[in-house]
């Protein structure tokens, strides 16, 4: 996500207690082709993605501050599957498969995030095991191409 701006004199405290995802220095750590690259930016996108699903979950009512995007053609797995399927950088079976399970993960996460601000917090809490599951059978996918 992209950050308020942040005042000058609080740069250098915020850059000395900076730690990057763990996720991130892991792969850094590899020698990745660029398709390579592409797909663990996805998977850690995804993981990302299921995290702030958790955080708003388990939070009050009146401190959620944002739910992740709910919409695939405007998250960012859902631009790259588009932007990949258009220059047929992939197989096109696995994509339009990525495609499908990206659009369950993301309409059970709507009805969680529905549940949710409807009043039923636990029922929606309980339902998050089925949305790790599908972001895991994303994952596998992704990691088997890789």
């Amino acid at each position: 996500a992209i950050a308020k701006p942040m005042p000058a004199s609080e740069l250098t405290v915020w850059a000395s207690n900076y730690r990057p995802y763990p996720d991130w220095l892991f792969h850094a750590s590899l020698e990745l082709t660029a398709e390579q690259l592409q797909i663990a930016i996805r998977r850690i996108d995804l993981a990302q993605w299921l995290q702030g699903v958790s955080r708003c979950l388990n939070a009050n009512h009146g401190h959620v501050a944002h739910w992740p995007i709910m919409v695939p053609a405007k998250t960012h797995f859902g631009r790259w599957v588009s932007q990949a399927r258009q220059r047929q950088q992939y197989d096109e079976y696995w994509l339009l498969k990525l495609a499908v399970l990206h659009k369950e993960l993301l309409a059970k996460g709507s009805a969680l995030m529905h549940q949710f601000w409807q009043g039923d917090a636990d029922g929606a809490r309980a339902g998050f095991a089925e949305l790790q599951m599908l972001q895991q059978e994303i994952d596998r996918y992704l990691t088997e191409y890789a």
